[in-house]
């Protein structure tokens, strides 16, 4: 018989995950640090945010290449490693599953996702302009091909959306562009976002899943890693995380109002 599993034993089930992965990277030197929402709950809570259900890391490129190239490591500890580049996946990042666990994430099958077990996310982190101009032509050209992407994959939905209501004229929107749209993979968002050599790059960040340019880091800050509690284990951070959370969320150490308390919402079930 399948269990269901709580809000807590999905975040336990998730951590798992992560300290598997992080012996890997560990035993093969590979940089990482937590990020998003999982740093702030490690500086906050010391551990997860109460309400959230999922674990983000991102990595240098290099070193998130070399992680897809260790896929049979990953799955000698009966987790699977997915990804375009291997593909086991379509979207430009990697995820990390516990095919043991299957996930029931409503949002997610009618947005056409791949969340079907427990998993972790891990984002690359690519080259960017020293200019900024070139940085924002950058960005701006990624946004396009990432907004197509999505649609690609979005069904389309008119239920409960009242004619001639924005939500409705954004909807025909869809209708019209996603035959445009199903040209775009996460091939051309990988392309775009590696065009750069890591190694001659000052400035680095997450083009392909994140929030822009309010992610810019320094590529010397992946050269400055500290350790940090989560959850009673110690995990890898960026020295310089103040300066990233800042400039995405703003003061991260305030509680947000309840009603921005959520997570996925996903149900899990165990085999």
């Amino acid at each position: 018989m399948k269990k269901n599993l709580s809000l807590r034993e999905i975040q336990l089930k998730e951590l798992n995950i992560l300290k598997e992965v992080v012996k890997i990277l560990e035993k093969h030197n590979l940089k990482y640090s937590l990020c998003g929402g999982t740093l702030i709950g490690a500086l906050r809570h010391k551990g997860f945010i109460p309400w959230d259900d999922d674990i983000d890391i991102f990595m240098p490129r290099p070193d998130y290449d070399k992680l897809i190239q260790l896929s049979s490591e990953i799955d000698d500890v009966n987790l699977k490693l997915c990804c375009y580049e291997n593909g086991t996946g379509f979207l430009p990042i990697c995820k990390i599953k516990d095919e043991t666990i299957k996930i029931i994430d409503d949002a997610a099958i009618s947005e056409g996702r791949e969340q079907d077990n427990i998993w972790i996310d891990i984002f690359p982190i690519d080259a960017l302009p020293d200019n900024l101009k070139q940085r924002k032509k950058l960005y701006k050209k990624y946004s396009i091909y990432r907004k197509l992407f999505i649609i690609s994959r979005n069904k389309i939905n008119f239920s409960n959306k009242k004619i001639f209501s924005i939500e409705f004229i954004k909807e025909c929107i869809r209708v019209l562009v996603k035959p445009i749209s199903k040209f775009i993979t996460a091939k051309q968002l990988i392309k775009i976002a590696t065009k750069l050599d890591w190694n001659n790059a000052k400035y680095v960040g997450d083009i392909v899943w994140g929030y822009g340019e309010k992610e810019m880091l320094n590529k010397s800050d992946f050269d400055d890693l500290i350790d940090i509690d989560f959850e009673g284990n110690k995990f890898k951070v960026i020295k310089n995380y103040d300066y990233y959370l800042k400039r995405v969320y703003g003061n991260y150490m305030e509680l947000p109002p309840e009603n921005e308390r959520g997570g996925h919402g996903i149900k899990a079930l165990e085999k």
